[in-house]
């Protein structure tokens, strides 16, 4: 992930157009970086593609109490790759995290409260108040937890994991017809990440 920015900018240099899967960027000092290039990047936003995402975008209730597991479980494997390493990763909540993060910032905005509680490099969970919502989240990439990808808003639960691969297609396809998703539409998960990362180091 820390990588991004610069195979982004060398293949901009060299005269490519760059699809660069999330997160685009470990920071929004990075994603300055490449605003002058922005006509040039797309990022992959696969769950904004969700069929029952995307009808509750436009159907969200006077006032939403959401619920959110997003349980990812990794082997020894993950700890000892770069993956596991805070830098490299961005940490849990860069390289899992952005995939929830983004679709609270795309559905509610950006939340007037946040509470954050960092348990260990594997597992945290915080909370987001919104004027119109109130999100519980929990992160998880512990190989003791089922996987699971549980998006529940007032009671009626949703599963990210369906449709999963065909996102992806769809979002490919959408970036070849001049639709896809740039730098303003990653910024807010960025922004709320480092929101997050100045709470826990208060």
């Amino acid at each position: 992930n820390h990588y991004h920015l610069y195979h982004c900018l060398h293949a901009i240099e060299h005269g490519f157009k760059v699809i660069c899967e999330k997160p685009l960027v470990l920071g929004v000092a990075n994603l300055n970086a490449l605003r002058l290039h922005e006509d040039k990047i797309n990022t992959i936003l696969q769950l904004r593609y969700h069929p029952d995402i995307f009808a509750l975008k436009y159907s969200l209730p006077a006032f939403a109490q959401v619920n959110v597991k997003y349980h990812a479980p990794r082997g020894d494997w993950y700890d000892r790759s770069w993956k596991g390493n805070q830098t490299a990763s961005g940490g849990i909540l860069f390289n899992i995290g952005i995939h929830l993060f983004d679709l609270l910032c795309w559905l509610w905005g950006e939340p007037n409260e946040i509470e954050y509680d960092q348990l260990d490099v594997r597992n945290t969970n915080g909370r987001f108040v919104y004027p119109n919502a109130e999100v519980n989240w929990e992160l998880s990439t512990d190989i003791k937890n089922e996987g699971v990808r549980d998006f529940e808003v007032n009671g009626n639960k949703l599963c990210l994991s369906s449709y999963f691969e065909e996102l992806h297609t769809i979002s490919h396809e959408e970036i070849a017809n001049d639709r896809g998703f740039g730098i303003s539409d990653v910024e807010p998960s960025i922004q709320l990440i480092e929101r997050l990362l100045d709470v826990k180091n208060r």
